[in-house]
């Protein structure tokens, strides 16, 4: 009877620890940005996509122009809702669907503006890191 009581006491434990463990919450980092503006090869091209197509109306850093302020609207969209506002275009915004550089570029330009909102770029020109 003991011996049933340990094995199931170390069961629940050991399910417990790997349930918890640090692994279990590791996710996967959408950018890396050292020095304040150097971007990770994939962020980057984000950047570069921001710079060919967003620009115009978000403005250099995103700080919005004739568009909104890209870091205010970051920190109240899903993912889902900005994969939806890109493809589709929401009010004056056109869709981008038609675009081969946007669509194909939609993680990286995600993982740009979240950097941007979260601060972890500044309003500088950002440096792809080598």
């Amino acid at each position: 009877m003991k011996n049933n009581l340990r094995k199931t006491f170390s069961l629940v434990l050991l399910a417990n620890l790997l349930a918890f463990s640090p692994l279990s919450f590791a996710e996967d980092k959408l950018y890396t940005v050292t020095d304040g503006n150097v971007l990770d090869e994939e962020t980057y091209k984000g950047f570069i996509i921001h710079r060919n197509q967003c620009a115009r109306c978000h403005a250099s850093f995103g700080q919005g122009m004739i568009g909104p302020n890209l870091a205010d609207s970051m920190n109240n969209l899903t993912r889902e809702e900005f994969d939806d506002i890109v493809t589709n275009g929401r009010m004056a915004m056109p869709p981008w669907k038609a675009s081969a550089e946007v669509m194909a570029g939609l993680d990286n330009l995600y993982a740009y503006f979240k950097a941007r909102a979260d601060g972890a770029i500044g309003e500088v020109r950002p440096k792809k890191a080598q």
